[in-house]
C-alpha cells in the first residue's frame, strides 16, 4: 500500500508514462521480429505398449508473449510401425525405436521415441485403468452416483478417492448383477452408459468406442482390481501451467500422472477441467483452451483420480512496457515488488495515489469493515505528518475489530457448517482463524 505523497507519487508516474512513450516503437518493432524457434513437449517420449501422449507444439514471440500451433503443425513418423501420430496424439503401434518429424512455422524439429515391449498375458487394472475411464464419463462426479447417497442404488466415491470401495460396489454388491462376465455387452456397467437400457445420467459412452473398450476387455478379462506391482499414483502436472499469451488463440493442455516409481503417463485424454473465469478463458474437455478479448489472469483447473494441478493463463494489455518503466515506480515495501511484478505481467501501470479521504475509507472498510467516527476522519485529514497512512494502517491492525471481520470472512469461505461438523468443530475453526 502506498505511503508517498500525493505530488512526489504524480511525479513519479508521469515519469513512467514518458519512459513508455519513449520506449513505444522500439518495443513494436522488437514484438514484430522474429520469433524464437518451435519448442515442442515433451522433448522425448517414453511409451509402454499401446500407450499414447499429447504432443504440443509452441512458439514464443519477440513480445515474450506464447502462441500454441500445435493445430496447424505437421507430423510423421520415421517407422509407422513403431509410432504413428493422429491429430497430434504419439500412438505406439509395436515395440522400437522411432523418430517424430514436427513441422510448424516453417521450422522443423523432431522427438525421439521408444515404445517398450507388450507384457505377456497383460490384463487391465481396474484402479489404473477402468476408475480413469469411470471419471472421464463424468460418473463419479458430485452429480451423479457420488452423490452422498448414490444414484438409484448404485455409488461411487467422489472423484475415486475409495477404489477398494468403488470396485466392491460394481463387482460384489447387488450380487454382482453390473457386470457380466461371459457376455461383457450384456453388463449393466456397458448397458447403462449407451443407454442400451434407460440410464437417468443419460448417454456416456458410445459402443465399440476405446473408453467402451477398456471396460469391455476389463469385464472380459474377469475384472482385476490391480496388477501386481502397479505402481501408486502420486501427483499429476499441466503444461504449460503458467504463460502470457494474445487475445483470442488456443492453448491446448497436457496432463501428466507421475507414479511412485518415477513412472509417468499422458493422462490429458482422461482428465477434467474447468475454468474459474469464463470470460478470460474457457476450456473444453479435451483440455483445449480458448482465450477471450478480455485482459487478466484466470485457472484452469485440472483433475485426475483426485488429483488437482492448475494452469494459471495470463491475457496481457495490447501494449507493453519494458522494465525501464517498473524499476522506475515508488517503492515502499515488498507488497509493491509483487503488485508491479503483476501488473508488468498484464501490461498494465498503477493509477495515482488517492486522496486522504479515499485512503482512509479504504482502510477502515478493507480492514475493520465500518468507516470512520467523523471525529477521528477529520484528526487524519489535518495531520500533516508524512507517516499518517502506515501509522493508521498499524493501529487499524492493532483493534479487536480486525480479528473479528476477518474471522467472519474466512468463515464465509470455510464454510463451517454445524449441522455437518458440530458445533464445536465451527468454534474451533473460528478460534483458529482469530489467532
Amino acid at each position: 500500500m502506498f505511503c508517498f505523497s500525493e505530488n512526489r507519487f504524480r511525479g513519479l508516474v508521469a515519469w513512467a508514462f514518458f519512459l513508455c512513450w519513449f520506449s513505444d516503437v522500439a518495443l513494436g518493432q522488437a514484438a514484430e521480429a522474429q520469433a524464437e524457434p518451435i519448442l515442442v513437449f515433451p522433448a522425448e517420449i517414453v511409451l509402454a505398449a499401446k500407450g499414447r501422449q499429447q504432443l504440443l507444439v509452441q512458439q514464443r514471440l519477440a513480445n515474450g508473449l506464447v502462441r500454441d500451433l500445435s493445430r496447424d503443425a505437421m507430423f510423421s513418423s520415421s517407422d509407422p510401425s513403431v509410432v504413428f501420430v493422429t491429430g497430434g496424439v504419439v500412438r505406439a503401434a509395436g515395440e522400437g525405436l522411432a523418430k517424430v518429424r514436427v513441422e510448424a512455422a516453417g521450422q522443423v524439429a523432431s522427438v525421439d521415441v521408444v515404445v517398450g515391449p507388450k507384457a505377456s498375458g497383460a490384463r487391465l487394472s481396474f484402479v489404473a485403468d477402468v476408475l480413469p475411464v469411470l471419471g472421464r464419463a463424468g460418473c463419479s462426479n458430485g452429480g451423479c452416483h457420488a452423490k452422498p447417497k448414490g444414484q438409484n442404488g448404485f455409488s461411487l466415491s467422489v472423484f475415486s478417492f475409495d477404489p477398494a470401495a468403488d470396485f466392491r460396489e460394481i463387482v460384489k454388491d447387488e450380487r454382482g448383477r453390473r457386470v457380466f462376465p461371459a457376455l461383457p455387452a450384456e453388463s449393466l456397467l456397458l448397458k447403462k452408459p449407451t443407454l442400451a437400457v434407460e440410464h437417468e445420467g443419460g448417454k456416456r459412452l458410445e459402443v465399440g468406442s476405446p473408453f467402451y473398450q477398456i471396460i469391455h476387455d476389463w469385464i472380459s478379462q474377469g475384472m482385476l482390481y490391480r496388477r501386481a506391482g502397479e505402481p501408486e499414483l502420486v501427483g499429476i502436472s499441466v503444461f504449460p501451467n503458467e504463460q502470457r499469451y494474445p487475445k483470442s488463440v488456443e492453448q491446448q493442455l497436457v496432463v501428466t500422472a507421475r507414479f511412485e516409481d518415477g513412472s509417468t503417463r499422458d493422462v490429458t485424454h482422461l482428465a477434467d477441467f474447468s475454468a474459474n473465469e469464463k470470460e478470460i478463458a474457457e476450456v473444453d474437455e479435451t483440455g483445449m483452451v480458448r482465450v477471450g478479448r478480455l485482459s487478466d489472469e484466470g485457472v484452469i483447473v485440472v483433475r485426475y483420480m483426485g488429483q488437482v494441478a492448475r494452469a494459471r493463463i495470463t491475457v496481457p494489455t495490447d501494449r507493453q512496457f519494458n522494465d525501464a518503466v517498473y524499476a522506475g515506480l515508488p517503492r515502499n515495501n515488498f507488497i509493491d515488488d509483487l503488485a508491479y511484478t503483476r501488473f508488468q505481467k498484464l501490461g498494465l501501470l498503477p493509477s495515482e495515489a488517492c486522496s486522504d479521504s479515499e485512503f482512509m475509507r479504504r482502510a477502515f472498510i478493507d480492514v475493520i469493515g465500518f468507516l470512520p467516527e467523523p471525529g477521528e476522519a477529520r484528526r487524519f485529514l489535518a495531520d500533516e505528518s508524512p507517516d499518517k497512512r502506515a501509522e493508521l494502517i498499524d493501529r487499524l491492525l492493532d483493534d479487536p475489530a480486525y480479528a473479528d471481520t476477518w474471522a467472519n470472512r474466512w468463515g464465509d469461505l470455510f464454510r463451517p457448517n454445524i449441522a455437518r461438523v458440530g458445533l464445536k468443530s465451527a468454534y474451533t475453526i473460528d478460534n483458529w482463524i482469530r489467532e
